[in-house]
């Protein structure tokens, strides 16, 4: 009996190690912030998204708990909490952890996940290259309700601005895209086009060497995930060709074009009639 309470401890204590001390897999969950996440290990490297909006960037520590940060569609124009850290600890059914705004005084907020069977790829996961970049040529295959769109992206430290093109019923339409960035591979922002369509826009370059796009349109809350193939680099000229198409240009490019316009015309009506003054 003795050895049998024995055994029957040295058990119990297995199964408590083995949950408190369980590795991180590659999986997909449920959560309780933005409805799914979706992870990939590699190593103690994640690479995650959620809810095709937002990336998830960590690494698994010594103490089994996975830090990082994440980094949201629309640049620092559409709202707050787009970009942050967190922090989960596994649970024997998912994680629960914390996120953290880096732009409000709220402190941690809870962020909770229960795992489904879903086992996600690295398309899924969003996972980015290393050393790879937004900048380039980028074009996007014709969808159903749409012809191919030619994007052309131009990026440094701090910004980036994409111009692209595309018809869509018959329309030709001319969109422009602007934010910030975070390193090489990752840039927020906002677009908008000549057809008065407008959104946030998260653009990230993966490790297969293609580009990834998280957008939405105008104020719906549904987000989309388009994958562009590399057709090579791009000028300045390109990236800021459709600048002033936009109906939704944030940095008031539209209005400056207007007002310097009216105020050449006012200086040359003045200039005009301080002539004929003069000859008279």
């Amino acid at each position: 009996p003795g050895f049998s309470v024995m055994m029957k401890s040295a058990v119990c204590l297995f199964v408590l190690f083995t949950f408190a001390y369980a590795e991180w897999t590659t999986s997909s969950f449920i959560d309780d912030v933005s409805d799914s996440v979706h992870i990939c290990v590699n190593d103690d490297d994640i690479d995650g998204q959620y809810a095709f909006k937002g990336l998830l960037q960590g690494s698994i520590e010594d103490d089994n708990t996975i830090r990082g940060n994440f980094y949201e569609a629309g640049g620092n124009s559409n709202g707050n909490c787009l970009v942050g850290s967190f922090e989960w600890t596994e649970t024997t059914n998912g994680f629960s952890g914390t996120y953290t705004c880096q732009d409000d005084d709220e402190g941690a907020q809870e962020w909770t996940g229960t795992i489904t069977s879903e086992v996600p790829n690295d398309e899924t996961c969003a996972r980015l290259g290393d050393n790879a970049s937004i900048a380039g040529r980028w074009n996007l295959p014709a969808g159903d309700d749409f012809g191919d769109v030619d994007a052309f992206i131009c990026a440094d430290d701090e910004e980036y601005e994409n111009s692209f093109d595309y018809e869509e019923g018959g329309d030709e339409v001319r969109g422009y895209e602007s934010g910030i960035t975070y390193g090489r591979n990752i840039g927020s922002g906002v677009y908008g086009d000549n057809l008065s369509q407008s959104g946030p826009s998260l653009l990230f370059a993966l490790n297969d060497g293609r580009l990834g796009n998280f957008y939405a349109v105008d104020d719906d809350d549904e987000y989309f995930y388009e994958i562009y193939d590399r057709e090579g680099s791009s000028t300045g000229s390109q990236c800021n060709s459709n600048q002033n198409d936009s109906e939704d240009d944030d940095d008031g490019n539209d209005n400056v074009s207007s007002d310097a316009s009216i105020i050449s015309t006012s200086v040359a009506v003045v200039m005009v009639m301080l002539c004929f003054i003069g000859l008279n």
